[in-house]
């Protein structure tokens, strides 16, 4: 009798052992699996961070690019009111500018008009100088500040 109870035992005790071996590597399959999920869950959040530092890199060279733009057109605006000076210092001195440097003069100054550098009337002020100063561009001075008042509406 006792012979039927430890040869019971020993058959319990095979199956357990042998339910033990083969659950064993299914839960370091699981482990694995958990493993490789971990390490794709880490890969996309640091994807996310890559990719949010690449937009706010782009974003600040953005920045910084409109702040340069920004420069070389007050820059642009600053050496459009020198040449006015130029221009007003050259006929307190008797001499006749020249009609070409005026007109180019005055195309970059409609360009700084339509960028917003240069106020509309600021610009139309100018025009009203040069007419008193250069009265044979009349014509010509018309058109711009016609162009001018166009933006202005």
């Amino acid at each position: 009798m006792y012979k039927k109870w430890i040869v019971l035992g020993l058959m319990v005790s095979l199956i357990l052992l042998l339910m033990i071996l083969f659950l064993k590597p299914q839960q370091q399959h699981v482990k694995q699996q958990q493993t490789q999920l971990d390490k794709q869950k880490v890969s996309e959040i640091h994807s996310e961070r890559t990719t949010k530092n690449a937009l706010n890199d782009q974003s600040s060279k953005q920045k910084r690019q409109d702040k340069e733009t920004h420069a070389q057109l007050l820059q642009q605006r600053e050496q459009v009111f020198q040449q006015f000076q130029q221009i007003n210092t050259q006929m307190s001195q008797g001499q006749q500018p020249n009609q070409n440097q005026v007109l180019t003069l005055l195309e970059q100054q409609y360009r700084l008009v339509e960028k917003g550098v240069v106020n509309v009337d600021e610009a139309i002020s100018s025009i009203q100088y040069l007419r008193q100063i250069l009265p044979e561009m009349d014509r010509f001075l018309d058109g711009q500040q016609a162009k001018l008042e166009q933006l202005k509406d």
